[in-house]
């Protein structure tokens, strides 16, 4: 009983149930593939959650009006395109890659951001 024997190891080595768990269990834990879709998920939910951050940021909530309160009718349209223009982008590119991703989260950064900027320091309107 709990002995190792030669019969007992010829028949883990034949098994190919064994070999597989085997063979999966010397794989490394991160493979080169589940690193680039770790990284696709990544970028997707920083720009995605950078839209979302925008999109609240420009349209308040409760009391607070937010930042459109503040932005004149040429910047909101931007801001609201640019949004619009990302969101839809990201609709219709499910499978993105991540360089992809954030090359498009960069260019909405690159509309939005000078204007938040511009008016973030400015208190209460």
């Amino acid at each position: 009983q709990g002995r190792w024997s030669e019969a007992g190891q010829a028949w883990m080595d034949s098994s190919p149930e064994i070999a597989k768990m085997i063979r999966e269990a010397s794989l490394p834990w991160c493979c080169e593939e589940d690193h680039g879709e770790k990284e696709r998920v990544e970028a997707r939910n920083a720009f995605e959650s950078y839209l979302h951050s925008v999109r609240a940021a420009v349209e308040g909530s409760g009391e607070y009006g937010g930042l459109g309160e503040r932005l004149g009718a040429e910047e909101k349209a931007r801001v609201a395109d640019a949004l619009r223009r990302g969101q839809a982008w990201m609709d219709s590119n499910p499978e993105a890659g991540s360089e992809d991703i954030k090359g498009k989260h960069q260019e909405l950064e690159g509309v939005c951001a000078p204007i938040i900027t511009r008016h973030c320091g400015q208190g209460p309107a």
